[in-house]
């Protein structure tokens, strides 16, 4: 399925190809066959590309929400902070111990996205799977820069696990801190 809604451009490629290949048989050889045959390949592709581009999948969906977040961030844009994220949303370390936080993670992101001065988070990479209808797992990368005089960029990782509340809303139920600079996050967090 990813291949016809994610990534059509494989298959669309080869029918056109097998298109184009009997097209050019039929005309050389004057004969019709080849030419219907070419043309309903071509009108496959067609398809495929028509499909494509009207379905979105679950996984596309997640990738753009994990987007918004992350630009929800500079500019702060609490109130999409608190859409996408659930209130009772956790924060995990890499060796699942939880931090804990004083309010909301929405109201903690803001606080800190405010308190660390941060001026730009850049997503350098982003996996996202599907494990079950209505979940999705979300793997980033994401790179900060903050305005403190002297401090360096930062490089985070982060598994955030996603849930379908309804047909058109998702919301981040857990989010996993794996690294800071490569390495494991301190275990009081950077959030106080």
């Amino acid at each position: 399925m990813r291949y016809l809604f994610e990534q059509p451009w494989p298959l669309i490629v080869v029918l056109s190809c097998l298109a184009a290949a009997l097209l050019i048989s039929g005309l050389r050889r004057r004969k019709r066959s080849p030419i219907v045959v070419a043309g309903v390949l071509l009108a496959a592709a067609v398809g495929v590309f028509i499909t494509a581009t009207l379905v979105t999948t679950d996984r596309e969906v997640v990738e753009r929400l994990t987007q918004r977040v992350l630009d929800a961030t500079v500019p702060l844009d609490a109130a999409t902070l608190q859409q996408l994220i659930r209130p009772d949303a956790a924060v995990r370390l890499p060796n699942g111990i939880t931090l804990t936080l004083l309010q909301p993670l929405p109201l903690e992101l803001a606080e800190a996205v405010h308190r660390f001065e941060v001026t730009q988070q850049t997503m350098r990479s982003l996996d996202v799977e599907v494990t079950r209808p209505g979940v999705a797992i979300a793997h980033l990368t994401v790179r900060t820069n903050t305005e403190r005089s002297g401090a360096p960029a930062m490089n985070t990782s982060w598994l955030l696990t996603w849930r379908q509340v309804d047909q058109d809303h998702w919301q981040i139920q857990d989010v996993q801190w794996l690294t800071l600079n490569n390495q494991e996050p301190p275990p009081e967090g950077i959030w106080r």
